[in-house]
């Protein structure tokens, strides 16, 4: 058996149904290539990034649509309720701006990016239990860039499925995005925000 290179990765190559990290299952359709777990952090590492270690895969579009990529993570946070997506969109902002900053100091300045602000600010659907919200950058060559970030609630925390695109084909990307990765993107029984237990499951800090 051959060593693997450091920048080879194992890509699932749709249409097919990957398991991201057993807690969803996604669809992947033609044209998209998928990532698991382990293959996503170390794709991220050697792009200089800085894995958080709560990924659990990516998606790429490879269509002539315009390419885009997708970040999912999970984060075990306890079982949030609806009633608690009272959120501060000024709060959350800052939050993501020292998030920033944290990492640029890691990192060497062709890597380094800069929030701009909301494209989109945070709004939350109790029907779905999802929260919404995208956020603008610009990276080290001013290009400017979207994070389009759909928070699903989970029995005991949340999936993040994040769009990273280009600004000038947000809107194009985000209709293509909301097809075929929401739309094909399901909780697996175990996981699903109607199977919390108030008997046996934590919930999220107050």
């Amino acid at each position: 058996m051959t060593e693997q290179a450091p920048d080879e990765y194992d890509w699932i190559t749709g249409p097919a149904s990957v398991s991201l990290d057993g807690k969803a299952t996604l669809e992947v359709p033609e044209s998209h290539s998928y990532l698991d777990k382990p293959n996503t952090q170390r794709s991220i590492l050697n792009s200089d990034g800085k894995p958080n270690g709560n990924e659990i895969g990516s998606l790429t579009s490879n269509s002539e649509f315009g390419s885009w990529y997708v970040v999912f993570e999970y984060v075990k946070t306890g079982h949030i309720h609806d009633d608690d997506q009272n959120l501060s969109a000024e709060e959350l902002l800052s939050s993501y701006i020292r998030g920033t900053e944290e990492d640029n100091r890691e990192l060497d300045p062709e890597y380094r990016t800069y929030i701009t602000g909301w494209e989109i600010e945070p709004t939350y659907d109790s029907t779905k239990h999802q929260l919404v919200y995208s956020l603008g950058f610009k990276n080290a060559d001013q290009q400017a860039m979207v994070n389009y970030n759909v928070k699903l609630l989970t029995r005991e925390g949340y999936i993040t499925a994040i769009l990273v695109t280009d600004t000038a084909n947000f809107q194009q990307s985000r209709q293509v995005f909301e097809e075929t990765v929401l739309n094909q993107l399901s909780i697996n029984a175990g996981y699903t925000y109607e199977e919390y237990n108030a008997s046996t499951d934590k919930k999220h800090p107050p």
